[in-house]
């Protein structure tokens, strides 16, 4: 049973705490609009904290609910603003120090460090890898075996695009991520990431 449990794809509940906190900067029918497009059980996770992790549909159905609400810039800038919450958070704040401690404030780098997060954000849902292909010009990353019916709807590579825009953020950098392939039956996605 704990080997069957541990293989369950979850999100650390921060993120879906992130998610909702920025929810309530939003216009109150863009909020109303948004909220309605969630299960109760993940709107109750706003003020609980003793929840650690959650499942990764909760984090999906908010991509998914964003996907539909908000126009795409929009959806981006509310996944980059969610990113930039967590990475002001104690699970990550120091890792995020000491990556621009130790590389320099790049955004290279920190895409570089974007491994390290995942591995603390996200348990049983793939891997994500800096490739070693990537150039001065163009960092490239690599999203490989994310949870199949989680990715069915083919709008978390486009959140998590917009996620590694953060990076351009913290680094005071103006840069495009793309997304270069998505492969929906075995859940991989690549990406792209230029500083202009």
């Amino acid at each position: 049973m704990a080997e069957e449990t541990a293989r369950i794809p979850q999100v650390r509940a921060v993120i879906v705490r992130a998610a909702l906190k920025v929810f309530d900067g939003y216009p109150r029918p863009t909020r109303q609009r948004l909220e309605s497009l969630l299960p109760p059980d993940l709107l109750a996770m706003r003020d609980d904290f003793n929840v650690a992790w959650a499942p990764i549909e909760f984090h999906t159905a908010i991509i998914d609910a964003s996907h539909v609400c908000l126009d795409a810039p929009a959806f981006r800038k509310f996944h980059r603003d969610i990113t930039l919450n967590y990475l002001d958070m104690p699970l990550l704040k120091g890792l995020l120090e000491a990556c621009i401690r130790l590389f320099g404030l790049d955004p290279r780098s920190i895409l570089r460090w974007a491994p390290r997060a995942w591995s603390i954000l996200f348990r049983n849902c793939g891997s994500l890898q800096h490739d070693p292909a990537s150039s001065r010009e163009e960092t490239l990353m690599l999203l490989d075996d994310f949870p199949r019916q989680p990715f069915s709807s083919g709008t978390f590579p486009l959140a998590l695009a917009a996620a590694f825009e953060a990076a351009f953020t913290v680094t005071r950098t103006t840069g495009a991520i793309d997304v270069l392939s998505v492969d929906l039956a075995k859940g991989a996605a690549r990406f792209a990431a230029r500083q202009l």
